[in-house]
């Protein structure tokens, strides 16, 4: 298989866990028979003085791994070198918005994003970090959209901790908009006996949005000696720091 260019759909503790490849490809082969026909932006950077070609790998592997530590201007720096090189893969786009979001620059994530969007439509990387700028945003609607095209599209074989994050994000958005009765057709999904903290998460989620922190608090306390050597926590936890349940991580 082609070596793929991975996005950060989720925080970095999650993509040890989760690979998750999205559209694009290292530019260096050509795709299998049977794959998909290759991006015409894979094509011109293929063309590219291949000194000048691995440079602009190397600053993308850099901004990767700047973003994966929540170094977001590091992040954005490599990006732009990258750039200087060779402009063009909308997977860069996507990057930096995630950055821009973080940074709390939601009009440049959002510009980012949509273009990223608009030149991979259905992008499930580039989705995902719209529903993170969503909750930031407090669009829950748009939030509740998005998360529902994305559980929709889901292929088989999706891991099942990532099909659980989704719904978790979903849960949280539809108690913001107090459709609760659909949340609670989604937190039925929860099973306490899975490898998965969503069940004491959504209890926990419940609690918070009803301003009951000690039961939210105490659910948090049972995920985190369930699942405390699981780097998925961190995610459960920044969703809802992003969704304003609980104090912003870092």
């Amino acid at each position: 298989m082609t070596p793929r260019f991975f996005i950060p759909l989720l925080p970095a503790a999650v993509l040890a866990c989760l690979p998750l490849a999205v559209s694009g490809g290292d530019a260096t082969e050509q795709a299998p028979p049977g794959e998909a026909e290759i991006q015409p932006w894979v094509r011109e950077l293929s063309a590219i003085d291949a000194t000048r070609r691995a440079k602009y790998i190397s600053y993308i592997m850099l901004a990767k791994n700047s973003f994966q530590q929540g170094q977001w201007m590091e992040c954005l720096s490599s990006l732009n070198a990258a750039e200087a090189i060779f402009s063009g893969n909308p997977n860069v786009l996507n990057l930096r918005g995630a950055c821009h979001t973080e940074l709390r620059c939601y009009e440049d994530a959002a510009r980012e994003l949509e273009e990223a969007l608009r030149q991979m439509p259905g992008d499930p990387a580039t989705m995902m970090n719209l529903t993170t700028l969503d909750m930031k945003r407090s669009l829950w609607k748009e939030c509740v959209e998005r998360l529902n095209r994305l559980l929709g599209q889901l292929p088989a074989g999706t891991p099942p901790e990532l099909a659980d994050i989704l719904r978790f994000r979903l849960y949280i958005a539809l108690l913001k908009l107090d459709r609760r009765e659909e949340a609670e057709r989604i937190a039925e999904k929860a099973d306490p006996l899975a490898d998965s903290p969503f069940y004491y998460c959504a209890l926990a989620a419940k609690a918070y949005a009803a301003g009951d922190d000690e039961t939210g608090n105490k659910n948090m306390e049972t995920a985190s000696r369930i699942f405390r050597d699981a780097p998925v926590m961190q995610t459960y936890r920044k969703t809802m720091a992003d969704a304003g349940l609980i104090h912003p991580i870092g």
